[in-house]
């Protein structure tokens, strides 16, 4: 056998075989891998539909890989198991029919057997050379030449091609669902139609914490409910939202001890498995605080939740702090920082996860708490609270009545008040008194039991105390709180000066003239007319025959103006006598109304029906009507005689401040005429007005004069009165006295000093000749503090009328004597007198005087009426006066102004004080400015 040919034939069959067995494999690869995607284009499809579970989708995805997969392997084992044989008849198929090919294969096989015959041999060695002809013909195909892989190819292709197309065009079903197909071990979401946002909580979630979870759930119309799905180490469980609004669910997961994978559901629809991380921090869940307050303070125990905020008590005060902690315990501190540096709290470990701290209040501080659990891990951020100590301030104590220096009489019972208070409690309030430099004596005055306001409101009777006049009894208050550790605190001192009653009258004198008791006698006689019309209103309507409730209602309104004379009587009875003809018009008033009494009884036992009824009302209307009326009218009688002397003993004091103020008028003159340095324009204009002032009063005063005196009766016992007051109105104009004085004051507004003074000295002469010249009658008299005018009966009241109206005792216009008559008619300062002016330029001290009763009547009013016990004020001849009448104690105290802090010298009235008291007056209040300027 030819060796070449068989070789050259084998070689190229074997080669020709390979190629076709890779083309064959390629083929079947290309046709599975095509089947391959179309079966999880259709196993996507099922999912989409169905949102099959992850073990269907795990078994289905590894059935079906498995599947092709096997298909791979068969066809793998079966085309590599292909024989030259097969590749023969392939290659002779795929030429023209005949099998040249696969008869050299056998012609090969007979050769190999050594019986063959030498022809058989030689056709045998033809047929193999025709046959590597026929494979040396035949194409070396690559594998994508292969018929067999173009065709696997194509079938990947469309295969390809068709998923692609489905899955562009269903881009949204099978972008979700591709991957649970591909990978259903992960966690894809089945398709659904609902776009899901999930909201988790924003602030961390802590151990034992409840947590909020919220789902928006958008796309079509729901038909099935939202779940919450829980997947954690005891499995997995679900729950029903809340429906929140339209599309908004949510759900509260509570009592989280660990890390939670949680999904929303409705019907197949779901989210992603998301972690709700939990942090294992300890924390504080609540607070409460029990404070216990120092014992003093009498404060109740408290026990109150709490959150980071103040704490306050008092210091000594005991806290006591329970926290409850989200995570089991280990250790816990509280830290107390001060400002001198800090301390440290341990904290008592209670069961479960509490704690609790003691500590006391020692000043103010900022407090931490830090816990610790038992896997050792501390809080982040401290829980904080700051603590304040209240200050326990001391106690507040003030006499208020009477003012810090008052005068009184001896028989005075005083009503001392005043105020003791504390925030948290007073324990011991007690009264100092002492007598000038004798040791004081204490008086408890309370608390039974601590409380935080005392009032102050001891009647004091000085009688009892044995008080004389010329002594000083002081008064003051002290007060202990119920702290023991603060220092008493003592109020203000008040000081009580005792004056004799008929210093008590001066006093009096000084502020309610003679008019206060022409008020009183017009008074009684209004109250006495009010008695007799409505007796004859009564008597009239019984003669009338009116019906009985007529009557009686006529009954009672004479009832009620007999009682109401009779407070009137009663009331002006137990007035304090400032002038001598009250004394004896005291008597009257007592009688009239033990009568007023009397006559009231009768009229209430009286039947308006009896026949003697108009009888008994007559003779009740002669009682005030008749002769034995006499007494009261022979007092209004006095009292007007009174009235129209006290008239032109106001102008003669007037005058006197006239003459007074032109002398200090004219010294002022000297003083600018002859300074060094040229004349002052201003100051000489200034002065030459003042001249003209003065002009104008004292024509007024002449005036006046003129007028009062034409007012007085024709009754030779004001005779005297009449001539003395007519020449000094006389000589006023006769010495040209107003004419000095205008050509002083147009000197001055001229700006001509000299000549200014030389009218002025002119004018003030020929007053100071007035008065000499008339210093014997009765009205130069007057202006000089002299009565040369005597009346029987009212002799000492006019004294006591002169001496009030300038001063007790001197000459008026001397310095330092009584009150003068400012210009204007005013009652005022002259310009030269010091008086009751004290206490600083230009403002009059006032003591408040307490003494017996003096009740008063306004001035201001039309028609007088009773004002009862309290201020009288007084008309100056030119205009009104001010003055306040001395305080009956036993009728009240004075009344603090409301809203204004007490200061003693607030509450002084502007009252005049006798000339001997003066003196320790000024020092008394001297030494209390003296004490506000020093630092």
């Amino acid at each position: 056998m030819n060796e070449s040919s068989d070789n050259r034939f084998t070689e190229l069959l074997a080669r020709r075989r390979r190629i076709w067995v890779s083309g064959l494999l390629a083929g079947s690869v290309f046709r599975i891998a095509g089947v391959f995607l179309a079966g999880w284009l259709v196993l996507g499809a099922f999912d989409a539909m169905l949102a099959l579970p992850a073990g269907a989708r795990s078994t289905l995805a590894l059935a079906w890989t498995g599947l092709c997969l096997g298909a791979l392997v068969y066809f793998t084992v079966r085309h590599r198991a292909r024989t030259l044989s097969d590749f023969a008849r392939y290659a002779d198929r795929a030429a023209d029919g005949r099998h040249p090919v696969l008869s050299s294969l056998q012609a090969r096989e007979e050769l190999a057997r050594d019986s063959v015959s030498p022809f058989k041999r030689y056709l045998s060695e033809h047929l193999l050379d025709e046959g590597a002809g026929i494979l040396a013909a035949h194409p070396e195909k690559r594998i994508p030449d292969n018929p067999s892989a173009r065709s696997g190819m194509r079938f990947l292709l469309c295969c390809s091609s068709g998923v692609a197309l489905v899955s562009l065009l269903l881009f949204p079903v099978f972008s979700t669902t591709y991957p649970r197909v591909l990978f259903p071990w992960q966690d894809h979401p089945p398709y659904s139609r609902y776009h899901f946002t999930v909201h988790l909580p924003e602030e961390p979630v802590y151990y034992g914490d409840t947590a909020e979870l919220a789902v928006e759930v958008l796309g079509p119309p729901l038909r099935e409910q939202v779940v919450l799905l829980l997947r954690g180490p005891g499995g997995e469980s679900e729950g029903i939202c809340f429906q929140e609004s339209e599309r908004r669910f949510v759900q509260e997961v509570e009592n989280l001890t660990g890390e939670m994978q949680i999904a929303f559901a409705t019907g197949r629809a779901r989210t992603r498995w998301m972690t709700l991380p939990v942090q294992y921090e300890p924390r504080i869940l609540a607070a409460r605080l029990r404070t216990e307050p120092p014992a003093y303070t009498r404060l109740p125990v408290t026990d109150r939740l709490l959150r980071e905020e103040v704490i306050e008590s008092h210091t000594g005060a005991e806290f006591t702090l329970l926290v409850a902690s989200n995570r089991p315990l280990a250790t816990g501190r509280l830290t107390l920082h001060h400002e001198d540096g800090t301390r440290a709290v341990e904290a008592e470990i209670l069961e479960g996860s509490s704690a609790r701290f003691r500590w006391s209040l020692e000043s103010d501080a900022e407090l931490e708490v830090i816990l610790e659990d038992l896997r050792g891990t501390r809080s982040r951020e401290p829980f904080q609270l700051t603590q304040k100590a209240l200050t326990d301030n001391p106690p507040e104590i003030a006499l208020t009545e009477p003012p810090a220096y008052s005068l009184a009489t001896p028989s005075t019972v005083l009503n001392l008040e005043g105020y003791a208070r504390d925030d948290l409690g007073i324990r011991r309030v007690d009264l100092w008194r002492g007598l000038g430099r004798f040791r004081d004596r204490s008086h408890h005055l309370g608390p039974a039991a601590p409380e935080t306001s005392l009032p102050i409101d001891e009647h004091i009777d000085l009688a009892r105390l044995g008080a004389e006049p010329g002594n000083v009894l002081e008064f003051y208050a002290q007060a202990r709180d119920t702290n023991p550790n603060s220092a008493a605190v003592t109020s203000n001192l008040v000081r009580v000066e005792i004056i004799d009653e008929e210093t008590y009258a001066e006093i009096l004198r000084s502020e309610l003239t003679i008019r206060d008791f022409v008020r009183k006698m017009e008074e009684t006689h209004l109250a006495l007319e009010a008695v007799t019309k409505a007796i004859d209103a009564l008597r009239e309507a019984m003669r009338d025959g009116a019906d009985e409730s007529e009557l009686q209602a006529l009954k009672d309104a004479l009832a009620e103006a007999m009682e109401t004379a009779r407070g009137v009587m009663d009331t002006l009875a137990d007035d304090f006598p400032a002038y001598d003809i009250e004394s004896t018009a005291a008597a009257l008033w007592r009688e009239s109304a033990d009568a007023l009494a009397d006559q009231l009884g009768h009229l209430e036992r009286m039947n308006l029906g009896d026949p003697e009824a108009d009888d008994t009302l007559a003779a009740m209307r002669e009682r005030w009507n008749g002769p034995e009326n006499e007494a009261w009218e022979d007092l209004r009688d006095d009292a007007e005689t009174l009235d129209r002397i006290h008239e032109l003993m106001e102008l003669a004091a007037r005058l006197s401040a006239v003459v007074e103020n032109q002398r200090d008028l004219t010294r002022h003159m000297d003083r600018e005429v002859n300074r060094t340095g040229g004349v002052d324009t201003e100051t000489i204009r200034s002065l030459g007005n003042t001249q003209d002032e003065l002009r104008e009063e004292l024509e007024s005063v002449a005036h006046a004069i003129k007028d009062a005196v034409d007012a007085l009766p024709d009754d030779p016992r004001y005779y005297s009165l009449r001539e003395s007051a007519m020449e000094v109105t006389t000589l006023i104009y006769l010495l040209q006295i107003p004419v000095d004085m205008e050509d002083a004051a147009e000197a001055g507004r001229e700006v001509r000093p000299g000549a200014m003074l030389t009218h002025a000295n002119r004018a003030l002469e020929s007053l100071e000749s007035l008065l000499e010249q008339c210093s014997g009658g009765a009205f130069g008299g007057m202006c000089e503090g002299n009565l040369n005018f005597t009346l029987p009966d009212l002799n000492q009241t006019l004294a006591q009328m002169l001496n009030s109206l300038l001063g007790s005792g001197g000459t008026p216009g001397s310095p330092g004597q009584g009150r003068g008559f400012g210009i204007g008619g005013g009652r005022g300062a002259g310009m030269g007198g010091e008086g009751a002016w004290m206490s600083g330029p230009g403002s009059p001290l006032g003591v408040p005087v307490y003494g017996p009763q003096r009740s008063g009547f306004s001035p201001a009013r039309e028609g007088l009426a009773y004002q009862g016990a309290g201020a009288a004020g007084r008309d100056g001849a030119g205009g009104p006066g001010s003055g306040t009448g001395a305080t009956r104690v036993e009728s009240g105290s004075a009344v603090e102004a409301e809203g204004a802090e007490y200061d003693p010298r607030d509450s002084f009235l502007l009252q005049p004080m006798p000339e001997r008291y003066r003196d320790a007056a000024r020092r008394y209040f001297q030494s209390l400015d003296n004490l506000d300027s020093e630092p």
